[in-house]
């Protein structure tokens, strides 16, 4: 399954304010799966999908955003040296951008940039089994 190699921060924050946040919901959805998608097998628990995200974020009152935060950067971070990809932003710098104005809004900016590099190196991994299986 290739994954999104282009995703556009600019178009994403746009379109959330457009739809009054839904298609924010969309995003962090997709954010999830591409994460679990490549960093399946690295013995880590899967990223809680919207439903879940929704209804913790709700029940805590906002803290479970933060830490859900944390976790996806934090193991994007981690698995991007699996891909030899080097990934400069570790779970506690997106964890301090949700206290900061428009930290929320850098958070998707760095998350696109770091899932964008994590699916093209995943995706040439696809081409790569791809091709030897021809032969």
């Amino acid at each position: 399954m290739y994954l999104e190699e282009n995703r556009n921060a600019l178009v994403a924050i746009l379109l959330g304010f457009v739809t009054c946040g839904i298609y924010t919901l969309i995003v962090y959805s997709r954010i999830a799966n591409d994460t679990n998608i490549i960093c399946a097998g690295d013995g880590e628990k899967d990223c809680a999908g919207i439903g879940m995200f929704i209804l913790l974020t709700i029940l805590t009152c906002g803290i479970y955003s933060v830490y859900w935060f944390y976790r996806v950067g934090d193991r994007l971070q981690r698995n991007g040296e699996r891909y030899n990809v080097y990934i400069g932003e570790s779970g506690i710098v997106y964890l301090l951008l949700c206290f900061i104005p428009f930290g929320s809004i850098i958070n998707l900016v760095l998350l696109f940039k770091n899932l964008n590099s994590l699916s093209i190196a995943y995706n040439q991994g696809l081409n790569n089994m791809n091709n030897q299986k021809m032969f």
